[in-house]
């Protein structure tokens, strides 16, 4: 799946099937993630992975009562250490940026989510205070949202979007921006898709390991080859 579609075919998901999702298929999802922007490189991220129905059944009740979190097979709860922000920006990183981080990570796993067959509902509306007793979390870490995750059993919740030229502006707002551009809703894209993840990530693994002592993430060639069993 092309960036592009992935971005356009991520939906809501709230139904999902009683199935597991692998832990190798959650680690793709976690370990994309600290690839997401963070101001100041701070990667403020923590995640809490749970699959326990009596933890799922307490996070849906800090979560307003919304029943998928309980009923997800995955429950992903994405945190900040603030400390870390707070180092480096104040209180205005303790604030601002760790959410600003948080967001991009989560959006980074919806988008691989997608890609993978799966679906995903971020869920903000949380009671953060219940969320850390939940959790045992320390002080210095913030719950910012739940990723529910799981294979859909419906397609999942298509919003209507405000087209940009309605939100974009030149210089100083007021000045409308206009224009033209080739991507539209329902195009059909002429770009070859990924193989299937194996394969794909066998052939990455054999790229990166041409390149030698070149490669820029030590570890990562390790990290695929453990995909692909």
């Amino acid at each position: 799946m092309h960036v592009f579609e992935a971005v356009m075919n991520r939906l809501a998901v709230r139904r999902y099937e009683k199935k597991d999702v692998e832990d190798r298929i959650i680690g793709v999802m976690l370990h994309l993630a600290t690839f997401a922007n963070t101001p100041g490189n701070a990667q403020e991220w923590i995640f809490i992975v749970s699959r326990d129905l009596e933890i799922k059944t307490k996070l849906a009740k800090a979560a307003l009562n919304q029943e998928w979190v309980k009923d997800a097979p995955v429950d992903i709860v994405l945190c900040a250490d603030i400390r870390k922000s707070a180092l480096k920006f104040g209180e205005r990183g303790e604030r601002l940026y760790a959410i600003e981080s948080i967001s991009s990570a989560a959006m980074v796993m919806m988008l691989a989510a997608t890609e993978l067959g799966l679906g995903t509902s971020w869920v903000a509306a949380i009671d953060e205070e219940k969320v850390k007793d939940i959790l045992n979390l320390p002080e210095n870490v913030r719950p910012i949202g739940i990723l529910t995750v799981g294979y859909p059993v419906e397609e999942g919740e298509k919003f209507k979007r405000i087209d940009f030229e309605n939100l974009t502006y030149v210089d100083r707002y007021g000045k409308k921006y206009d224009i033209s551009y080739s991507l539209q809703p329902g195009t059909k894209y002429d770009y070859q898709l990924f193989e299937p993840l194996n394969k794909y990530v066998e052939k990455y693994a054999e790229e990166i390991k041409k390149r030698g002592k070149k490669r820029k993430i030590p570890t990562f060639e390790e990290f695929l080859r453990k995909l692909s069993k």
